[in-house]
């Protein structure tokens, strides 16, 4: 595998082409400089997206702020944006808090 890079990304709305972690860097970027938690969220996947945070080298400073891709998933497919900001602020944000100086997620300690 090469690290810092990945092929995760969205084969259309709200889908994408699977989470891998054995064939991709879970902190690199794909061909569209997207991270693989952003292209979850994007896509509205919440399953793929529990699988790449919970992964021990996932470094949620590097996945910058999740605001336009909320926005794109929210336009896209509105059903999958409620059930992933259910998920979001119910299980990710008691776990991942907002730095809005530094405009990243920060593991809470």
């Amino acid at each position: 595998m090469n690290r810092n890079s990945n092929t995760y990304q969205l084969s259309f709305a709200g889908k994408t082409n699977g989470w891998n972690p054995h064939e991709n860097d879970i902190n690199g970027k794909n061909m569209f400089s997207m991270t693989p938690a952003q292209v979850a969220v994007q896509a509205g996947d919440v399953s793929e997206f529990r699988l790449i945070v919970a992964h021990p080298d996932f470094q949620p400073e590097l996945m910058g702020s999740l605001a336009v891709f909320f926005n794109i998933c929210r336009e896209a497919t509105p059903e999958r944006h409620i059930a992933f900001m259910e998920y979001f602020n119910t299980e990710f944000r008691p776990n991942f808090h907002f730095d809005a100086m530094r405009q990243v997620f920060v593991r809470a300690h």
